[in-house]
Order: structure tokens, then C-alpha cells, then sequence
């Protein structure tokens, strides 16, 4: 098997439908990985990187005991003229810009402050040719190399999970955005929609099934609405590491302000059907992605925050003592 090609991914009979949920679809149902060898254990070594057909994907492989999956969708820039446009009114072909870098300054400051290198994915083409945080049926996608890229990126995120379980037993999965709504903040997505976010505590916590965080859910003797908003959420987490967040304890609702809840892959490669690998979106603003030095300072604060995370709800201390 040559890992540089396609590496078959097991697809699931039934589908769920994210509502109110502007980056997603519908999603594979069952825990993907488990029990499965769909990869070439001498290739997936730490530190390889393997690529996808026509290199439109790649995958960097992390410490093997790293518990943390990043990934970059949305920042490609490779326009092949082979592939056509996406000219479905539905397709959204907006860049991220600059988060796949911020991927990279965050995956590097977790290793210098834990020793630890996160498992990476990022797609390179540009989201014109291919959306990969979108279902199959819904990326529309009429290209056979688009296709394929598509499913390189869904190959690769299963194949770090499975490591993550096989070498930890659990870890957390997050899918990196950039946003251009009016509030800088980073919007925090967990599969809840707006509306659910502006409930009460109380309602909050009868929806943790429905969550990509599940599996901390049923491991946590926190309420989930303490997970979602509380003290040691990610999002107050981040908020105390000057990243402005919500849902979190400084800034509790959406309200009726825009915010993106996650998408495809948080929703089928989180913990909401299942499995120990949890998912949450991490939808930046600008102002964590406009220039170098700021992705810079961005990448260590949010990796503050995710030990801090990594610590409270996994019992991982990953930081270095030194």
C-alpha cells in the first residue's frame, strides 16, 4: 500500500443533518477507526509527511504520544485548471486566509511547551475546487481529483485518530477556521446552534449527547453547561489567555450575533456518535490571523489554552516541568 495514494475509508449507512450550522452537512455515524488498520504503520512514523493524490492533501504525523489533532480546510490556494469551479449556489468558497499558518504556529508551540508535536492535516487546494468540511454529496464536486482530495482528507484525519486511540486511549480533535464576522472573538463550536447556546444552564445540560464533546461529557463530574460556559470550557480557557471566546464564561451566548457552531468533520470525527476523540471548532477573527507576529502570539495563547484543557477534562499534564 503506498501511503502517498489513497487509503480506503469506511463509510457508515446512516447520516445526521448539523441545523443551523453554516459550514456543515451531514456526517459518517459511527466511530470510524476503531478496531480498523487503515494505514502503513512504517510509513506513519513521527515527523513524515504523506500527501494525498496529485499532493492537493497532506498529513504531518505527530509524537505518537500526542494526544491532539489539528487540522486546516479552508486555506488552500491551488487552483488546477483541470478541477472546475464549485458553481453550486450553496457551495461557499470563501478562504480562510491565514489559518493554515496559524495551524502551524500553534502545533509549534505545543511542542516546545509540551515536547509533544500535534498530528496535522491540511488541505491545499483552494475551497473554489474543493471543500473538504462538507459531506460528500454536499462539497459538489464534479471532478474526479476533487473527489479524491476529498476523501485523501477524510482518509488522513481517520488514520490520526486511529493513532491517537491506539497509542492514548482518548484525545481532542480541532478543526482550524477564520471568520470575518463583526465580533473579534474566537466562536467556539461544539454542534451546539445559536439558538440552543442562548438557553438556560439547565436546558444546556440535557444536550450533551448532542455534542462533538460527548465523550468528555460522559467522563466529566462537571455539569455540561459548566463544559460549554463554565470556569475550565475552552472557550474561558481561552478568554483568560487573551483570546476573547464564546461560549465562555466572560461572553456566555451568541445572542443574535453570527456564529458558526462546527461542521462536517467536527460533527463525524468528534465524539457525538461515539468514540474517544472528542472535536471542537475553533472559528478565529482577524485579529488572531492578520499578521505573522500576531499569528505568532495567537498560536501560543491558544495552545496555553489547550494544555489548560488537555489537564482539567483529560487528565493530561502535557506541559513540560523544567
Amino acid at each position: 500500500m503506498k501511503a502517498k495514494y489513497t487509503i480506503v475509508l469506511l463509510y457508515a449507512v446512516a447520516f445526521f443533518a448539523v441545523v443551523s450550522c453554516k459550514k456543515s452537512s451531514k456526517a459518517l455515524s459511527d466511530d470510524t477507526t476503531t478496531g480498523t488498520d487503515l494505514y502503513d504503520k512504517t510509513q506513519y512514523v513521527t515527523g513524515a509527511v504523506i500527501y494525498g493524490s496529485n499532493k492537493y492533501t497532506r498529513i504531518i504525523v505527530g509524537s505518537m504520544d500526542s494526544p491532539i489533532i489539528l487540522s486546516s480546510p479552508h486555506d488552500g490556494t491551488m487552483e488546477p485548471d483541470n478541477i472546475p469551479d464549485r458553481t453550486n449556489p450553496n457551495a461557499e468558497t470563501v478562504r480562510d486566509i491565514y489559518a493554515t499558518d496559524l495551524t502551524f504556529r500553534i502545533a509549534d508551540s505545543l511542542e516546545k511547551k509540551t515536547g509533544l508535536r500535534p498530528h496535522i492535516i491540511i488541505n491545499m487546494l483552494s475551497r473554489k475546487k474543493m471543500d473538504p468540511n462538507r459531506s460528500l454529496e454536499d462539497a459538489y464536486l464534479t471532478h474526479n481529483d476533487a473527489i479524491q482530495a476529498w476523501k485523501d482528507y477524510q482518509n488522513f484525519i481517520t488514520i490520526a485518530r486511529q493513532i491517537v486511540i491506539e497509542h492514548i486511549g482518548n484525545g481532542l480533535y480541532l478543526d482550524m477556521h477564520g471568520h470575518g464576522h463583526d465580533k473579534a472573538r474566537i466562536e467556539v463550536g461544539y454542534l451546539l446552534s445559536k439558538n440552543e447556546l442562548n438557553s438556560t444552564d439547565a436546558d444546556i445540560n440535557s444536550m450533551a449527547s448532542e455534542s462533538s464533546i460527548y465523550a468528555i461529557a460522559k467522563s466529566s463530574s462537571a455539569s455540561f453547561s459548566q463544559l460549554i460556559r463554565g470556569d475550565n470550557a475552552l472557550g474561558t480557557l481561552l478568554a483568560n489567555n487573551n483570546c476573547p471566546a464564546v461560549p465562555s464564561k466572560q461572553d456566555p451566548k451568541p445572542n443574535t450575533d453570527s456564529y458558526f457552531n462546527g461542521g462536517y468533520c467536527t460533527l463525524t470525527y468528534g465524539s457525538k456518535s461515539g468514540g474517544t476523540i472528542s472535536a471542537i471548532q475553533l472559528e478565529t477573527p482577524g485579529t488572531n490571523r492578520n499578521t505573522s507576529s500576531i499569528r505568532q502570539i495567537s498560536g501560543g495563547r491558544i495552545a496555553n489554552a489547550v494544555i489548560s484543557y488537555m489537564k482539567v477534562h483529560y487528565n493530561m499534564d502535557l506541559a513540560k516541568t523544567q
